[in-house]
């Protein structure tokens, strides 16, 4: 058995497209899915040589290109983008959605000076209130790894707590709206309740939040 990671959703399709729904195990993550038991040799070498041939951040460049809503030069957005490292290049796309979230197409900078600018490294906001927050973020760290809740402006971050803090409504069992799903929520994402209700946290294997 072997394992292999498609990433991008340009990888997805076509890894699906080649195994023309035969029978695997594909396990959902948060960072792509995972393709396990191959039926036959074949199916194996097709998606191995695919997936080993295929540019992944050229891809990923092409998918934040088009949530960017194609504003500005491409072919400078290009060149700037390869000045990026990896981790940055991850870190793009999720600033971008929130980014894009906030305003509308005549306020958002042309992608080549976005990506020049390194705006995708700034806080933004919806009036006064944080909606992704990337200094959240440590050395190296990409943005799929560290939880960073966004769209509930019930959830604010406390420079004295160093940590998430709700302070809507919560009752043991309920959800939260977060940005996540309960499937690519970040395993430990942790939340102060206020009024000193105690803390939570995401446990991803039962998919609740636990009191600590």
């Amino acid at each position: 058995m072997m394992s292999l990671q498609a990433k991008t959703e340009k990888q997805q399709e076509h890894v699906l497209s080649l195994l023309d729904e035969r029978i695997c195990v594909i396990d959902q993550t948060e960072s792509g899915f995972y393709i396990d038991d191959f039926i036959t040799f074949d199916d194996m070498a097709a998606v191995v040589d695919y997936l080993r041939t295929s540019d992944t951040m050229s891809e990923l460049f092409e998918e934040c290109w088009v949530v960017y809503k194609r504003k500005g030069s491409k072919k400078k957005s290009l060149e700037y983008w390869k000045k990026l490292t990896d981790t940055e290049k991850e870190n793009v796309l999720p600033h971008i959605k929130a980014y894009v979230s906030t305003r509308d197409l005549q306020y958002q900078k042309d992608f080549e000076r976005y990506l020049r600018d390194k705006i995708f490294q700034t806080v933004v906001f919806s009036g006064n209130n944080v909606v992704y927050d990337p200094t959240k973020l440590g050395k190296g760290e990409s943005a799929n790894d560290v939880y960073m809740p966004s769209g509930n402006f019930s959830i604010t971050w406390d420079d004295v707590l160093k940590a998430y803090l709700y302070i809507g409504y919560y009752s043991d069992g309920f959800g939260i709206a977060d940005g996540y799903t309960d499937d690519n929520r970040p395993d430990g994402a942790t939340i102060v309740l206020n009024n000193g209700r105690g803390t939570i946290t995401w446990n991803s294997e039962t998919k609740t939040w636990d009191k600590i």
